[in-house]
């Protein structure tokens, strides 16, 4: 009976699969969305949804702004699915032989909890840059909640005591 318990925790290899495909999946949209960005800036291409205030130079940054946020999250996805796989999938004589760099490889599911909520403030803050870059024409008080909300994520996060990694 214990060993059919153990054995259930192979069904996190669902989990892996599904990180690494959808990592590569935003890594290559990334690509694309970077080569659209460049494209449309040496074409003169101007999409609907960009204010008429910003200039072609503006533009660039802020798509690539968005960019960045794709990457992120495939890295995250990438790094999630290499650190499932090392928690629940290869045993720990095998982890000591592999080839994992050693800050990819979790003490446990509380790393992978702390990473997260770490992960979701930056997204969080690359949403906001991109909600104020994109409407700098039209800046209004409300735009200060995704702002407040990340300064008080960051506040929680320290008085939970997550630990700063170096």
């Amino acid at each position: 009976m214990w060993n059919l318990l153990l054995r259930i925790r192979y069904v996190s290899i669902i989990a892996v699969i599904s990180a690494f495909v959808g990592s590569f999946f935003m890594f290559c949209l990334g690509a694309k969305k970077t080569f659209v960005a460049l494209w449309d800036y040496f074409n003169g291409i101007r999409p609907e949804y960009i204010p008429d205030h910003m200039v072609a130079e503006d533009l660039v940054v802020g798509r690539l702004i968005i960019v960045l946020d794709t990457f992120l999250l495939a890295i995250i996805l990438m790094y999630f699915g290499y650190a499932i796989y090392a928690l629940f999938i290869i045993k720990d004589k095998e982890v000591e032989k592999s080839d994992f760099p050693g800050w990819l490889l979790p003490t446990g599911v509380g790393d992978l909890k702390e990473t997260l909520a770490q992960v979701i403030i930056v997204l969080m803050f690359i949403l906001a840059l991109r909600v104020i870059w994109l409407g700098l024409d039209k800046l209004v008080w409300e735009m200060l909640v995704v702002p407040a909300s990340i300064v008080l994520l960051a506040a929680a996060l320290r008085i939970v005591g997550f630990k700063e990694k170096h």
